[in-house]
């Protein structure tokens, strides 16, 4: 994942997540929030983590407690979290 800085008219490379493959990210209040998952030895697996720009580090959040559809990049497949 990279972010913009208009100051520099540049991209940087933000640091690794923990988490599984991207599948959704969202800015809110100068943080930016990822959703990822997959099947890992055939079970569910979701993550979630919170990027803050200040300390240029990532923190794993709980599961929400609303239902997601994700799905592979085709969504030949998909699950319900």
């Amino acid at each position: 994942i990279e972010r913009f800085d208009p100051a520099t008219n540049a991209w940087a490379e933000l640091p690794r997540r923990s988490g599984h493959p991207c599948k959704g990210a969202a800015a809110l209040l100068g943080k930016l929030y990822v959703c990822g998952g997959g099947l890992v030895d055939g079970e569910k697996s979701m993550s979630f983590e919170r990027f803050d720009p200040d300390t240029n580090l990532w923190e794993q959040l709980p599961p929400p407690s609303f239902t997601l559809l994700c799905g592979d990049e085709d969504w030949k497949n998909f699950w319900l979290a």
